[in-house]
């Protein structure tokens, strides 16, 4: 997750990567956001899409098979299909978490891709 994180930053943040503080849990670990843009930055670099590319093949960025398993106070789980431990995203709002996966997936769907997150988990990993 980390590796995905680390190639996606393009912002300056006042923690490191936007990540206010990491908290293992029993099930998996916790992020603390520091901002909305921390969140934008850190949403588009771990959901799954497929874009679809000019040589006839289709290109997946984000992590594939990553599925938003609950909406939680302030944030969101994210899963790996068949994998028993989660990654809680929380920082600003669950407002804020709303706006910004809407708007990762309305740029994705406008550039004629599709948000894998979003679909049956009939996709192939």
């Amino acid at each position: 997750m980390f590796s995905s994180v680390l190639s996606t930053q393009r912002h300056v943040f006042e923690h490191p990567f936007g990540i206010r503080y990491v908290q293992p849990t029993r099930h998996g670990i916790r992020l603390h956001l520091e901002s909305n843009r921390s969140l934008d930055s850190l949403l588009s670099g771990l959901l799954p899409c497929r874009a679809p590319m000019s040589t006839a093949h289709d290109e997946i960025y984000g992590l594939d098979g990553v599925r938003i398993c609950a909406r939680v106070r302030h944030g969101v789980e994210l899963r790996w299909r068949g994998q028993p431990t989660s990654i809680r995203i929380t920082g600003p709002s669950q407002r804020a978490f709303q706006k910004a996966e809407a708007a990762l997936a309305e740029q994705i769907q406008s550039h004629g891709g599709e948000a894998c997150w979003l679909a049956s988990d009939t996709w192939t990993p």
